[in-house]
């Protein structure tokens, strides 16, 4: 990254032209809390387990209100405002005109600095970061660790309900691109294409000894297991030097594309977001991953390693 322009205030975020990491500290963060153009985005989720129910995520707008955020953050809806309710599936990539209205309301312009943060393992945050990369917003990054790490570290928490931004400007491009459907998802399973699926959920639900929440238990065929919390250190934090020996383990050449899913969509994310930080940039997501996959029986789903 080029060095940062000091301000009266402290440093300055980027320039339009800089090199923003996929990942970013918390003292990166705290040397530019405040500054013009950036934009701090909470992406916290809450899983839920209904009594005889089905486990279900939902946004957490209250535990960013009671529980404290990073000061200066916005809430961002991951589960509604930056989904797509109609396609019955959870997560899914909305239409570029929703993305551009969400985007917008959380004050989203097209020179912001954006940096996306959750209190899970990172994965929520890197669904935010994947959609504006894929709409082609590249200046957007991730806090590694999340607003654990923020804590961990001595960062003050503000609290109260998220603000209501001036509306931004930012104008997605079709981000249908970095996304594989599922017609190229079959072709992948049955064929020896260059492109490699790779599934981001721990290694005993790739193997169906864990269920995954999808309608069957196991991985795509054709498909290699490359867990998520395998990348992450003993803090959570996102490792990049651990993607090349993961990747080492695979039969995956660098210089091959891969595509990445999961039980939803969101952890894939969390493995497109260390490929990048870790200098592999030819990486895709299945967006319905096993919960359309394993939905039609028609479809093999594999068992074991």
């Amino acid at each position: 990254m080029a060095p940062a322009q000091r301000t009266g205030s402290g440093v300055s975020v980027t320039e339009q032209g800089d090199t923003l990491p996929a990942l970013v500290t918390v003292d990166w963060l705290k040397d530019r809390i405040g500054s013009p153009g950036l934009v701090l985005l909470d992406a916290r989720v809450t899983r839920e387990f209904p009594p005889g129910g089905v486990k279900r995520y939902v946004a957490a707008p209250a535990r960013y209100q009671d529980e404290g955020h990073i000061p200066g953050a916005v809430f961002a809806d991951v589960v509604s405002a930056l989904s797509d309710p109609a396609t019955g599936l959870n997560f899914t990539l909305p239409g570029t005109t929703a993305l551009r209205d969400a985007f917008q309301a959380l004050g989203v312009n097209a020179h912001s600095t954006i940096v996306a943060y959750d209190d899970d393992t990172g994965v929520w945050a890197a669904r935010i970061w994947w959609l504006l990369r894929a709409s082609g917003h590249r200046h957007v990054a991730v806090l590694n660790g999340g607003l654990k790490a923020w804590v961990r570290e001595g960062g003050d928490l503000a609290h109260g309900p998220s603000p209501t931004p001036t509306p931004g400007d930012f104008e997605p491009a079709d981000p249908r691109a970095a996304f594989v459907p599922l017609p190229d998802v079959e072709r992948l399973s049955a064929s020896s294409s260059s492109d490699t699926l790779l599934c981001a959920l721990d290694h005993d639900v790739f193997t169906g000894e864990r269920p995954s929440g999808a309608a069957r238990d196991g991985h795509i065929p054709g498909s290699q297991s490359f867990p998520y919390s395998e990348l992450l250190d003993e803090d959570g934090l996102i490792d990049p030097a651990r993607v090349a020996p993961a990747l080492a383990a695979t039969s995956i050449a660098p210089s091959e594309a891969v595509v990445t899913y999961c039980g939803g969509g969101i952890t894939a994310c969390g493995v497109a977001l260390a490929l990048v930080a870790a200098g592999h940039q030819q990486v895709r997501i299945y967006d319905g991953s096993l919960q359309e996959w394993a939905a039609d029986g028609s479809r093999p789903v594999e068992a074991g390693a």
